[in-house]
């Protein structure tokens, strides 16, 4: 029996554990922004060093998979790689809550290099759309924020994360900032 759940599909309604392990993940992750837009730049960046070190260290499972992937591709280095990996995507997300703080166009373009922007625009100039793919290379979470600023609103197809609180709490914030999922 299928049913939705928080606005996720589940087969089951969670347990009480599970549904006390969401709700404190939900307080954590909402601590986190809160704490990302009150610190200056330099302090958030150190915040996310930190929190992807505890990431690491607390999701050991996670870790171990990340870094058998990243060996198998890179070889010797891909448990530093993967490491890395975790320290990336933890700046990323807080760029992405900090992204608020930075309304003005001028502002991005002041932060962002963007990369082949001519292709995109060319691609556009087209007239019949742009399906634009990323991974999470590079600053995946800046793409959907700063391209409705340059004047090209984007819709952003994501897998639902499995906490169905934080995935609301990130629905909301990336449609304050243009960029529905």
């Amino acid at each position: 029996h299928t049913q939705a759940y928080l606005g996720r599909m589940t087969r089951t309604r969670p347990g009480p554990l599970q549904t006390l392990a969401w709700a404190l993940q939900y307080v954590v992750v909402r601590t986190g922004e809160m704490l990302a837009s009150m610190l200056s730049e330099r302090q958030a960046l150190a915040l996310s060093r930190f929190v992807a070190r505890a990431a690491w260290r607390l999701l050991r499972k996670r870790g171990r998979i990340a870094s058998g992937e990243t060996t198998r591709v890179v070889g010797r280095r891909g448990k530093a790689v993967a490491a890395e990996s975790f320290e990336h995507v933890v700046r990323t997300v807080i760029e992405s809550l900090r992204a608020p703080r930075v309304s003005r166009r001028a502002e991005w373009l002041e932060r962002v290099d963007v990369v082949g922007i001519e292709r995109f625009q060319r691609a556009v100039g087209m007239g019949r759309g742009v399906i634009a793919l990323s991974g999470h290379f590079g600053s995946f979470e800046t793409f959907p924020i700063l391209m409705p600023r340059l004047g090209h609103p984007v819709h952003v197809v994501r897998r639902a994360m499995d906490n169905p609180l934080i995935q609301r709490s990130f629905e909301d914030h990336w449609r304050r900032l243009g960029s529905p999922a």
